[in-house]
């Protein structure tokens, strides 16, 4: 038996090929509801319902503002 972790058994690969597939299930999932939530500040934009600057706040909530605009380009030397 391998001990790895503090004297418990290190996991199986079952457990952790099943974690992992859980894992990208719950990134499924939260991709899907960043996707819904993009489209509805979108359709509310768009209806003219709210202002730019609240389209950019609601985006900031839903953690999907980073998503929206032209990538950070890294300092180069």
């Amino acid at each position: 038996m391998d001990l790895s972790y503090n004297g418990r058994p290190a996991p199986s690969i079952t457990s952790r090929h099943e974690y992992l597939l859980a894992e990208l299930r719950c990134a499924t999932l939260r991709a899907r509801l960043w996707q819904a939530d993009i489209e509805a500040v979108g359709l509310a934009l768009k209806g003219a319902l709210i202002t730019p600057e609240q389209a950019l706040e609601f985006l900031h909530d839903c953690d999907v503002l980073r998503l929206v605009g032209p990538p950070h380009e890294e300092a180069r030397p």
